[in-house]
């Protein structure tokens, strides 16, 4: 039976035979959303939009003019907020006295704080994000996921690699591989993709994954991959899944149509896989936004010392000439120097780009709650401690410092 011919009744027993009851404890951590304005993130969200869209204006020759000079939020004396297309102190009117001495500062109403607000939101984000990748990022490391591999037919780990990410997507050709994966070098991808369809098959790829994920988290978590903490953040993590948009993020829509695994440990590391490569899509969309092309990625990414130098080559695959290239496209932009270090304007750009990935990747954790989200990290902070470092998160404690 698949997940798709379930009742409700057999889907609540399956989930709980695996020991993730589907109530309960879920229902009591995962605040629902009532309303469209809570799903979008709530105030938070429009403070952030509101915060943006002046940011914008306040660099924008055209329309700047047209806004007064001081263009900060204010309250009004009537208690109401400023209109958002003036964002100026409200004017009292003839009819309305404007507030006596008698009120203390204290009690005057205030501006909302809105970038604390919306950098609170863009740091759940992130704090999120590692939570699911350091348990995700063991399928890259793992010497059963090699052998499983091999077995299936893959060769060596980059057809491994691009081969099974892509592998709920169907047998696609390399042109697609290079879209959804553009931070590496087209002729990294085209020397595993279509050779690995020739060799394997989606179907047969996926089985390999799981087969070695169920066999590497037993053998790393031992007892811990049968505790309730398991099976506590298997639950979340569904619902984090469930609340999640998947437009514009292709591999987290094509890993959303697999069936759930019904043991809590596979299970946990099937939603942390969907939700990262959900935060996946997110980046794209964000440096495709910034005008960045894949070996611009990661060399701006280097050059703000956000990645090490060895990405360029040893990892994304790019040449020595491709990457002088994409340096003086980015030097021409104002993005770095002579020396290929960031300038002011490539940090901001490069942080622009992690805003927008952590702003995109927010309303699936705000849309359940701080109480579940709080849960998670909880519950999964000595599950993750276990195991291995990860190459992105903990990238200045394996490779040497960038020159």
């Amino acid at each position: 039976m698949t997940e798709a011919d379930a009742t409700p009744a057999d889907e609540e027993a399956a989930w709980g035979a695996g020991g993730l009851t589907l109530g309960g404890s879920l229902a009591d951590a995962v605040e629902q959303p009532p309303t469209v304005y809570a799903a979008v993130g709530g105030q938070q969200f429009f403070d952030e939009l509101v915060d943006r869209f002046y940011d914008a204006v306040e660099n924008d020759e055209l329309l700047r003019p047209m806004y007064p000079a001081d263009m900060g939020p204010s309250p009004c004396p009537t208690g109401r907020r400023s209109t958002p297309t003036l964002r100026r102190p409200c004017s009292p009117t003839s009819t309305t006295p404007p507030p006596t001495s008698s009120t203390s500062p204290a009690d005057q109403p205030k501006a909302l704080e809105l970038r604390p607000m919306a950098e609170t939101t863009r740091r759940r984000a992130r704090q999120m994000w590692e939570c699911v990748e350091r348990y995700h990022q063991l399928c890259y490391w793992a010497p059963e996921v090699r052998d499983s591999s091999a077995a299936a037919g893959l060769r060596g780990f980059w057809m491994n690699y691009f081969a099974t990410r892509v592998a709920p997507l169907g047998p696609v050709p390399a042109g697609v591989v290079e879209s959804l994966f553009f931070y590496y070098a087209p002729a990294r991808v085209r020397r595993a993709i279509p050779d690995a369809w020739t060799l394997s098959t989606p179907d047969r790829a996926l089985a390999a994954r799981y087969d070695a994920m169920d066999q590497a988290l037993q053998r790393e978590l031992g007892e811990l991959a049968s505790s309730e903490a398991v099976g506590r953040s298997a639950e979340i993590v569904r619902a984090a899944c469930d609340a999640a948009d998947p437009v514009g993020r292709v591999l987290f829509a094509g890993w959303s149509s697999l069936d759930w695994p019904d043991e809590p440990h596979l299970a946990l590391w099937h939603g942390c896989t969907l939700l990262r490569e959900y935060r996946s899509g997110c980046h794209l969309i964000a440096l495709a936004a910034a005008s960045l092309d894949g070996c611009e990625s990661v060399v701006s990414q280097v050059a703000v010392d956000e990645a090490p130098h060895e990405w360029i080559q040893e990892e994304a695959g790019w040449t020595e000439a491709e990457a002088a290239t994409a340096y003086e496209r980015l030097r021409s932009r104002g993005w770095v120097d002579a020396d290929g270090l960031a300038t002011a304007a490539g940090v901001a750009g490069r942080a622009d780009v992690e805003a927008t990935t952590d702003r995109l990747d927010s309303f699936h954790w705000s849309a359940i709650g701080d109480k579940a989200a709080d849960a998670l990290l909880a519950d999964m902070a000595p599950i993750n401690a276990v195991l291995p470092k990860d190459d992105q998160l903990d990238w200045r404690e394996l490779y040497p410092a960038n020159d």
